[in-house]
């Protein structure tokens, strides 16, 4: 049931990306709250999330955690198949390296989104989300097992995940 669920969201994500730049773009009727200003508006060339939103301080999903080791020095700490560092976590699986997870400011995505950044930004740097519920996630239908997610509380990023989609059996 998890497996057909995960295909339902990467259909939509994949149906999403083809509407026309035009329909993508937030209209002002639909988000009826205060912008923070005009220059945080998303842009309607916007692109979906690609193979560099998945890096983070020079590693990515995929990577062997010796060269993750090379990059990042030793973790904080660790537990089972996840290091902890300053502000992130990294979770491997079968050696390499699958979700990011930042959870702190220190730390920025490629395009310089941080945990405490107003949705407003999250908006002006990846345009609106493919699935906006309690997590905003993006995906990009030519990286189906990737997937974007950025959690709020009170309308602030409060945690920003991002790497491969796993089910609970870990597949």
């Amino acid at each position: 049931m998890r497996h057909f669920a995960i295909t339902i969201v990467l259909v939509l994500a994949a149906c999403r990306h083809d509407k026309s730049q035009s329909e993508s773009a937030p209209s002002a009727s639909a988000n009826p709250r205060p912008q923070i200003s005009d220059s945080l508006e998303s842009s309607p060339a916007m692109s979906p999330v690609d193979t560099g939103d998945f890096m983070v301080a020079g590693v990515g999903p995929g990577m062997d955690s010796t060269l993750v080791r090379a990059q990042l020095g030793r973790p904080d700490s660790s537990k089972d198949s996840a290091w902890f560092y300053d502000d992130f976590a990294l979770l491997f699986q079968w050696n390499a390296l699958g979700v990011i997870t930042i959870s702190g400011p220190r730390v920025a995505t490629s395009r310089g989104l941080r945990v405490g950044d107003p949705q407003t930004r999250v908006r002006q740097l990846y345009g609106p989300p493919d699935y906006q519920g309690g997590v905003w996630q993006y995906y990009n239908s030519l990286l189906p097992a990737k997937v974007f997610s950025v959690r709020f509380k009170n309308e602030l990023v409060s945690e920003i995940q991002l790497g491969n989609i796993y089910d609970r059996e870990g597949e």
